[in-house]
């Protein structure tokens, strides 16, 4: 009776060690990993898409992030967001104890936005295109694709974390290494391309 535990024992572990090896395993773990990026990139785009200059657009706002109390709630949950003139935005906060947190959101987005406020609604106009507000967008955009680029890197490094773990053999992990860097390079390349066209948009005339 031993020997026939034993000998089932060994199958177990030859079925573990061939799963290790599964390429299907990897390319779950790549497909992850991509999903992940793609989400950063995602994120990008809707920060380049509120870097706008000219018209009021309640878009504009749609990063901004308000403290209330012992957390952060995106403004569109306190408050409403309307177009009261071409370039003014009218904030209407819901709960008038916040109304200093969206004013401060709003200053501290780094859209350059400075608004009025008027009881429990806030006046914010939408400055000139002043290459001096172009300039400063420019650089907000900059310093949003680096954070983007900062994500993509953080997902590589998880995904490698999990490759690692499934203890392929050295050619395998090699190849494997090379094609998480070719989809890391091919995202941060998107980045770029994004933060080019959007840096074109802001410091055109």
């Amino acid at each position: 009776g031993k020997k026939g535990k034993k000998g089932a024992k060994d199958e177990d572990e030859d079925e573990e060690e061939e799963e290790a090896f599964d390429p299907e395993a990897v390319e779950k773990k790549i497909s992850e990993m991509q999903a992940k990026m793609k989400e950063a990139i995602k994120h990008f785009e809707q920060q380049m898409s509120q870097l706008r200059t000219g018209r009021a657009d309640p878009r504009m706002l749609e990063g901004v992030k308000v403290k209330s109390k012992d957390a952060e709630v995106n403004l569109f949950h306190c408050a409403q967001v309307t177009v009261s003139e071409a370039r003014t935005l009218s904030v209407t906060v819901f709960d008038p104890e916040l109304v200093k947190s969206v004013d401060k959101a709003i200053r501290e987005s780094g859209l350059n936005l400075n608004p009025m406020i008027a009881g429990n609604v806030l006046k914010v106009p939408i400055p000139k295109t002043t290459s001096e507000a172009r300039a400063q967008l420019a650089k907000t955009a900059a310093g949003q694709a680096e954070g983007a680029k900062v994500s993509v890197r953080r997902v590589r490094a998880g995904a490698m974390e999990k490759v690692k773990k499934l203890g392929l053999p050295k050619d395998d992990a090699k190849r494997v290494e090379k094609e998480v860097q070719a989809h890391t390079d091919r995202y941060t390349k998107q980045i770029d391309t994004l933060l080019e066209a959007k840096q074109k948009e802001l410091t055109s005339a």
